[in-house]
């Protein structure tokens, strides 16, 4: 999914089977929607894409396993981010999603 530089509501990821899924977006508030999650049933976890060693951005895994169902928010950290730092050091980036609404 590519979102620009407005507003972006990324939804309809329900538990169960929501696939793997790509989030580009460059700007504007966005906000993604879990349908049916906790946010303490969620593994986020920062990634190199690029590999630089360095967490540039992060996959949110739906699913125990951390296998079959996942969201990845491409762009979201600033690219200066070590890969051990917890989520509440991440600095946003270009495709940051700023919220991240569970519904349960």
């Amino acid at each position: 999914m590519h979102g620009q530089g407005g507003d972006d509501t990324y939804t309809h990821f329900v538990r169960g089977n929501s696939g793997k899924d790509v989030i580009v977006d460059s700007g504007g508030k966005d906000k993604l929607v879990l349908t049916n999650y906790k946010l303490s049933e969620l593994t986020i976890l920062g990634a190199d894409t690029n590999k630089n060693g360095k967490a540039d951005s992060v996959y949110i895994f739906l699913d125990k396993k951390a296998t079959k169902n996942y969201v990845i928010l491409l762009g979201a950290l600033d690219d200066n981010t070590s890969l051990v730092k917890k989520p509440s050091t991440w600095r946003p980036g270009p495709g940051y999603i700023e919220v991240l609404l569970t519904k349960k």
